[in-house]
């Protein structure tokens, strides 16, 4: 039998209760930090024009619901990163110049440097400012990330700090602005813009790609609803994503709300990924080269592999001359189109597919519950550790339970 003590005073009870409150609102789901920063932010994509045209490819999606709100994956490591010599300039390009003054995106000294890969023989100039948040290393690198196949398109790199939230835009030359440390899908959705106005007549403007949307439920997250431009450039970088997981999309996503799109991306001779994935910058997205295929709904055909070796034979083998492929590309827009003859095998790294106990899924074909307690997923997407969560219940029980002590000791 339970006996009230007649001692107990009044504000012991009180204290009691007040733990007891603190502790119900403060256990409900509490959940470990993120093991992975945020690559890919709203505010880091392109800087929208004050005044859109009023033409039908830069109306809202306000059809389409978001997949997600955000890209929260990072491809870093899924792609390749070919070999680079860097030499500084004497002077700044013009387009440069316009930009570093007292007024302008860069109010400190900027320093140009010509970026050359192992596969592309024509320089990329980066003109970086010195107060950048991105370092020259972190430019070189996520430049020489983005394939070939799609980097050919991008001329002159601008670096630039960033007071808040880092921020790009490109130019319809295909000159690319980057504020603060901008990640890789980043870089991946503004070589996509250099692409698409290449020619002049963008991709995103035409009728079957607003066709293509309009057919379809979703978009890919919540920056992609601002307008078929930026829906376009966003499916580049989940169909990059693609490429190189086996078909799979990340996890959270699905094919089947936009089939239509996908199929259209897939159709255009950019995502051969073949070239896509070349050794070079001298070839045509469209040459009929290599094993490799488009991809609309089905996986790449491309072997993944980082090496240059045919993928049925095993030998080196050269399907174009410089001369031929040079030309091809300028025919597409590239505005870098000199480089090695082309050698089959996709310069990629091939996510391989992982196989889960009872299922034979691949990793971004499972549900967005599926947690590694590793710290991320094998699709690269950044999870939480549900001990973390039993951690942080059990610390702030104990802090409750002390508090209420001493308030029952002290009252």
């Amino acid at each position: 039998m339970f006996v009230f003590c007649t001692s107990f005073r009044p504000s012991a009870l009180a204290g009691i209760l007040l733990s007891l409150f603190v502790l119900s609102t403060s256990i409900a789901p509490v959940h470990a930090a993120p093991l992975r920063s945020r690559r890919f932010r709203p505010a880091e994509r392109d800087n929208s024009p004050p005044s859109p045209p009023d033409t039908p490819e830069y109306q809202p999606l306000t059809q389409l619901k978001p997949q997600q709100p955000d890209f929260l994956f990072d491809l870093t490591t899924s792609l390749y990163l070919p070999s680079s010599t860097l030499a500084t300039l004497s002077d700044l390009p013009a387009t440069c110049q316009a930009v570093n003054s007292a007024s302008g995106e860069c109010t400190t000294d900027m320093v140009a440097t010509n970026v050359t890969y192992d596969d592309c023989t024509d320089a990329f100039t980066v003109c970086r400012c010195t107060d950048a948040n991105m370092t020259m290393s972190s430019v070189v690198d996520r430049l020489g990330r983005v394939p070939v196949g799609l980097r050919k398109f991008a001329s002159t790199i601008v670096v630039n700090s960033a007071p808040d939230m880092p921020h790009a835009y490109t130019l319809t030359n295909g000159e690319i602005h980057m504020f603060g440390d901008t990640q890789m899908e980043t870089w991946l959705h503004e070589s996509t813009h250099a692409y698409d106005f290449a020619l002049g007549s963008p991709y995103s403007g035409t009728q079957q790609w607003l066709d293509a949307i309009g057919n379809d439920t979703c978009a890919t997250d919540t920056y992609g609803t601002s307008n078929a431009v930026e829906e376009f450039a966003q499916l580049s970088v989940l169909q990059i994503f693609r490429l190189t997981h086996n078909g799979d999309l990340p996890a959270g996503w699905s094919a089947d709300c936009m089939s239509n799109q996908l199929a259209f991306l897939g159709s255009l001779p950019l995502f051969n990924s073949t070239t896509l994935f070349a050794n070079t910058c001298a070839i045509g997205s469209d040459a009929p080269l290599g094993t490799g295929g488009n991809l609309a709904a089905s996986s790449p055909s491309g072997t993944g592999s980082s090496g240059s070796s045919d993928s049925t034979n095993g030998t080196t083998t050269t399907a174009t001359t410089t001369d031929s492929g040079q030309q091809a590309a300028l025919e597409e827009g590239a505005r870098h189109a000199t480089g090695p003859p082309f050698q089959s095998g996709e310069r990629f790294n091939l996510v391989p597919e992982v196989t889960r106990p009872n299922t034979t899924s691949t990793a971004s074909s499972s549900t967005a519950s599926a947690v590694d307690n590793s710290g991320s997923d094998p699709s690269g997407n950044r999870t939480t550790k549900d001990n973390g969560v039993k951690k942080m219940e059990v610390r702030w029980l104990g802090w409750v339970i002390l508090v209420g002590v001493i308030l029952s000791v002290a009252i």
